[in-house]
C-alpha cells in the first residue's frame, strides 16, 4: 500500500456542487469546455485569486512614488560622487516590474517583484545603503529588510502596506532613459554575472508574454495553476519545488502547443502533457536555443551539472538557464504524482463530473506519512532569528533532505513548504521557526522483520555544518526531532485543519 499515491488519487467525483445545483449533463464537448472555463474563473474569484481594480490602482500609485524616489536616489549618489551637473541632470534611473505582477496574475496579498536599473556610476552597494536609507526614513514605509547574500541580492520593502521585492542592476551607460530596452542583449556586455541574473527576471517575463498567443486565456490558466501549486504544497524553489518562473514557462508551453484552447482545457493539457513528459531527454523550452558569445554560462546538456537535472525548464532569454534546478528525486516524485492527480480530476471536470474545488483542495501533508522530522531553529531576538533561520533554510535542502534521500531505506523525503514562526512551547513563546519533513520508507525496509533505521548520522552532519555559520551568536540553536504522525504538534495540525475549513467555506 502506497500512502502517498493513495492520498493523491483519493478524489471521488462530486454528485452535486456546493450550491446544490445539479452537475452538468452531457452537452457537446465544446459547450462543456466553455462551461468549465466559466466555472474556473468563478472559482478563482471566490477563492480570492483575482486582484480588484482598487487594489491595482493602489499598487500603481505606490510604484509611481517609488519611481520618483529612484530618480532622486540616483541624483543623490551622483552628486555625492561629484559627477558633472550635465550627467546628474540626465542620469535617470527606472523601475520595472516582472513576475506575477507584470504577467497580470498578482493576487491581493502577493508582493510585487521590482527591478531598479541605474547608470554605471551607481552601484549595488549604493542601492542598499543610500536607497535603503531613503526607504527606512520614508513615512509610508513600515519595513525594510536587506538580503545581500542571496544569489540575486534583494531589498524587501513594505510601502503603504504593499510588499515590494526590489533588486538592482547598474547598466553599462552613464544615463538610463525611460525608453531603455532591456530586451536588447547588447546591454549585457560588460556586466557581471549577478547583474545579468538580476536583469533576466524582467527579460524572461517579457519574453514569455511575447510568446503566448492569447494573453487573456494564458492569465486565467496561470492563475489557476499557481493557486493549485500553492494549495498542493508544490510551490517553493528553496524546498525543491516549482517557482513562479517555472510555472510561467510550463504554462506558456501549453499555450503555444494548444493556441485555440480555453483556460479550462489549457489547465487539463498542462497536467495531461507533463505527467508523462521525459524532462531529462527533452528539456522544456518555449523558444529554440540561440547561442550568443558573451561569455556567460548557459544551460548545457554536455555539462555534468546540467545533465543531472531531473526537471530542466529552460528560460527563453540569453543566457538560458534551468529555472527548476532545485528539484530533487523526492520532490520530482511528489510533483509527478500531483500532475497525475491533476490530469484525472481536470478530465472529470471537462466531462462535467467534478468541480474545480476538488483540484484546489489543500494537500493533507500531516496525513501523508507515518514519520516526520521536525526542525526547530531558535534565537534570542527577532533579528537574530531572521539571520539564523535564513541560513538554516537555505542549507536544509542539500545538507539534510538530500542526505536523507541517499539512504537506501528512504524512498522519499518531502519538505512542507509552510513554516511556523514563534510557536508556544510549554507556555513560553520563543523566537523560533519550524519546518517539517515527511519521510516515506522504502519497500525493502517495510518487508524486513527488523524495521529499525538510524538516521542519526544525517542529523549530526546537518547540525555540524550549521555550526559553521559565520554570524553565529549566543542563543542560536537548531533541534532536529523525529515525530510520529500521531505526535505532530497541535499548532501544525491546527493550521492544516484551518486550511481545509477555509477551502470548504469558500
Amino acid at each position: 500500500w502506497d500512502p502517498l499515491l493513495s492520498l493523491f488519487s483519493r478524489h471521488t467525483p462530486s454528485s452535486s456542487p456546493a450550491s446544490g445545483r445539479p452537475l452538468m449533463a452531457d452537452p457537446s464537448i465544446d459547450e462543456r469546455r466553455k462551461a468549465a472555463a466559466a466555472a474556473l474563473e468563478t472559482t478563482l474569484e471566490r477563492f480570492g485569486q483575482n486582484s480588484s481594480p482598487e487594489e491595482e490602482a493602489r499598487r500603481a500609485k505606490v510604484l509611481g512614488v517609488v519611481g520618483k524616489l529612484v530618480k532622486e536616489f540616483v541624483r543623490e549618489v551622483l552628486i555625492s560622487k561629484h559627477k558633472p551637473d550635465a550627467i546628474v541632470a540626465t542620469a535617470g534611473g527606472k523601475v520595472f516590474t516582472y513576475g506575477s505582477f507584470r504577467l497580470g496574475v498578482c493576487t491581493a496579498e502577493a508582493d510585487i517583484d521590482t527591478l531598479v536599473v541605474g547608470p554605471i556610476d551607481v552601484t549595488r552597494d549604493d542601492f542598499f545603503e543610500v536607497f535603503g536609507r531613503m526607504m527606512r526614513e520614508h513615512p509610508d514605509v513600515s519595513s525594510v529588510v536587506s538580503i545581500r547574500e542571496a544569489r540575486v541580492p534583494i531589498l524587501q520593502v513594505v510601502f503603504s502596506g504593499i510588499d515590494l521585492d526590489m533588486i538592482y542592476a547598474p547598466l553599462h551607460m552613464t544615463t538610463v532613459p525611460d525608453s531603455v530596452d532591456l530586451m536588447n542583449n547588447e546591454l549585457l556586455r560588460h556586466l557581471s554575472e549577478t547583474d545579468v541574473k538580476t536583469l533576466n527576471g524582467k527579460r524572461v517575463t517579457d519574453r514569455v508574454l511575447q510568446e503566448v498567443p492569447n494573453v487573456v486565456v494564458y492569465r486565467v490558466a496561470l492563475r489557476a495553476l499557481k493557486f493549485w501549486a500553492k494549495q498542493r504544497r508544490v510551490y517553493g524553489f528553496k524546498f525543491g519545488f516549482l517557482n513562479g518562473i517555472a510555472l510561467n514557462i510550463l504554462t506558456a508551453k501549453i499555450a503555444k502547443e494548444f493556441p485555440r484552447a480555453n483556460a479550462a482545457l489549457m489547465v487539463h493539457q498542462f497536467f495531461a502533457l507533463f505527467q508523462g513528459w521525459d524532462f531529462t531527454d527533452k528539456p522544456v523550452r518555449i523558444v529554440p536555443w540561440q547561442p550568443l558569445d558573451m561569455g556567460f554560462r548557459e544551460y548545457d546538456t554536455t555539462d555534468p551539472r546540467d545533465r543531472a537535472a531531473l526537471m530542466p525548464i529552460i528560460t527563453p532569454m540569453y543566457p538560458a538557464s534551468n529555472c527548476a534546478d532545485s528539484v530533487m528525486a523526492s520532490t520530482f516524485k511528489v510533483i509527478r504524482a500531483e500532475f497525475e492527480r491533476g490530469a484525472t480530476i481536470t478530465a472529470q471536470i471537462l466531462d462535467g463530473h467534478d468541480r474545480w474545488e476538488t483540484l484546489f483542495e489543500p494537500a493533507p501533508f500531516f496525513s501523508m506519512y507515518k514519520t516526520y522530522f521536525q526542525i526547530d531553529a531558535s534565537a534570542s531576538s527577532a533579528a537574530a532569528l531572521e539571520l539564523w533561520a535564513g541560513f538554516v533554510e537555505v542549507r536544509m535542502r542539500m545538507l539534510f533532505v538530500k542526505k536523507l534521500e541517499l539512504n537506501s531505506d528512504v524512498e522519499l523525503a518531502h519538505t512542507l513548504t509552510k513554516t511556523f514562526d514563534n510557536e508556544v512551547c510549554d507556555g513560553v513563546t520563543r523566537w523560533s521557526r519550524t519546518w517539517f519533513v515527511g519521510i516515506k520508507f522504502s519497500e525493502n525496509l517495510l518487508m524486513k522483520l527488523d524495521k529499525r533505521i538510524s538516521l542519526g548520522d544525517v542529523v549530526v552532519f546537518f547540525k555540524t555544518e550549521l555550526a559553521k555559520f559565520d554570524k553565529f551568536a549566543e542563543g542560536m540553536q537548531v533541534e532536529v526531532t523525529p515525530v510520529q504522525r500521531k505526535a505532530v504538534p497541535e499548532f501544525a495540525r491546527k493550521w492544516e485543519k484551518n486550511a481545509t475549513k477555509a477551502h470548504k467555506a469558500a
